[in-house]
């Protein structure tokens, strides 16, 4: 079950004054509350720790295949990982340099997972659908699930393996991308406080979520 601290651990992890929901210029939406104190939520700075987690959060990348030649795979991941207890939680940043449809440069998507204290994802949160947000609780306490980016836009979902169809066949995009048969090297930036405030001052807003998100989702 949702442990009642994750919206309020949400909220201190993105909080930002003075912005809106994913994908909306800064000033829409305004956000109030959801501050925790600085000796309740940690930034991990250990580099071991950190890549240890990180190997956890970062779920395999698929898209349909159809849709390949228009999603294609990131070309940079930014990161963050938090700690509070024996708990952790891993903003991750996907970055693409264009978007097709519709056409503009400089496409983001990010996602909020949750890991337990055995780093097995709990709760992801990800860019659903155009300025919504969408919520997977992993039931089954599966170590494994797929990102599915399932729309030219970018938006995505999570699944577990076993639920992938023959009639909608995925294609991996990351860490492996099986059309052109190569691993792929997006580049991995830790978002330190100096990227995160050069993200914010973005006319768009790429890392923030909606309010009832930091709120109660």
């Amino acid at each position: 079950s949702r442990s009642a601290a994750l919206p309020v651990l949400l909220g201190a992890l993105l909080y930002s004054p003075g912005v809106g929901c994913v994908g909306t210029r800064r000033g829409e939406g305004d956000v109030e509350g959801g501050k925790m104190e600085d000796n309740e939520v940690q930034v991990v700075t250990d580099p071991k720790e950190r890549a240890a987690v990180l190997s956890k959060a970062l779920m395999p990348l698929f898209t349909y295949a159809f849709m390949y030649n228009v999603v294609l795979p990131p070309e940079k991941i930014y990161y963050r990982v938090y700690k509070k207890g024996d708990e952790y939680a891993v903003f991750l940043l996907y970055y693409w340099s264009f978007q097709a449809f519709p056409p503009h440069p400089g496409d983001y998507a990010p996602v909020m997972v949750f890991l337990d204290r055995n780093l097995v994802p709990k709760e992801i949160y990800y860019d659903r659908l155009h300025y919504t947000v969408g919520r997977f609780t992993n039931e089954r306490g599966s170590p494994e699930l797929w990102l599915i980016v399932n729309s030219t836009w970018r938006s995505m979902e999570v699944r577990y393996p076993e639920e992938a169809t023959s009639e909608m066949p995925y294609v991996s995009i990351y860490p492996y991308d099986a059309v052109s048969n190569r691993v792929v090297e997006a580049e991995l930036i830790h978002l330190t406080d100096d990227v995160l405030q050069e993200l914010r001052s973005k006319r768009v807003n790429p890392i923030n979520i909606h309010d009832r998100i930091l709120r109660d989702p």
